[in-house]
């Protein structure tokens, strides 16, 4: 009878203590997505993307058609399917810090599929729908926003729930960077 009760406890104590060793296995893949993957992949969208929306946004205020389907089609797509690449890349072992990554994917994919849309728009030769898209592309700015604050909502619940916290680290003088730790 003492020898079922031992072995029933040992059985209880390593299911609790391998319940703690997995917060602490999920904490630190949440940290290590934060403070390398998800900070690479913001490096290069503001290397590689964010100059090109902003030079879309000036050639569709100048209403130059060839320039806003050399930008999208040349370099725009290409760029923004480099950072789906990547994304889809990064290995992760626990499906919550998968889940946060893969909405990262459908809002970078999002994006693809908008400036695709222009450019199919673009090739068609139809102002009027050209004038209609970029219309719509203007409300997405809102859209953006909601998928962004339901991704930085969900990093913030996985925070809480692994007790990570934020870091302020500043580089030089003016740099300030945002790291996450346990």
């Amino acid at each position: 009878m003492k020898k079922t009760f031992y072995i029933a406890l040992g059985i209880v104590m390593v299911l609790l203590l391998s319940g703690c060793f997995n917060k602490e296995g999920k904490a630190d893949e949440l940290v290590k997505y934060h403070n390398s993957d998800w900070a690479t992949y913001s490096a290069k969208k503001e290397k590689s993307v964010s100059p090109k929306i902003k030079s879309f946004i000036v050639l569709a205020a100048e209403d130059d058609r060839e320039g806003i389907e050399a930008l999208i089609n040349e370099s725009l797509l290409p760029s923004i399917n480099e950072l789906v690449n990547y994304l889809e890349e990064i290995q992760l072992e626990h499906k919550e810090i998968q889940e946060l990554n893969h909405l990262q994917i459908e809002i970078v994919k999002d994006g693809y599929k908008r400036f695709q849309e222009i450019g199919e728009v673009l090739n068609s030769g139809d102002g009027e729908e050209l004038k209609q898209v970029l219309e719509k592309f203007g409300e997405y700015g809102e859209e953006l926003d909601n998928m962004y604050e339901e991704f930085y909502d969900e990093r913030g619940k996985l925070m809480k729930k692994y007790d990570v916290h934020w870091d302020d680290e500043y580089v030089g003088d003016e740099v300030h960077i945002k790291k996450m730790k346990k």
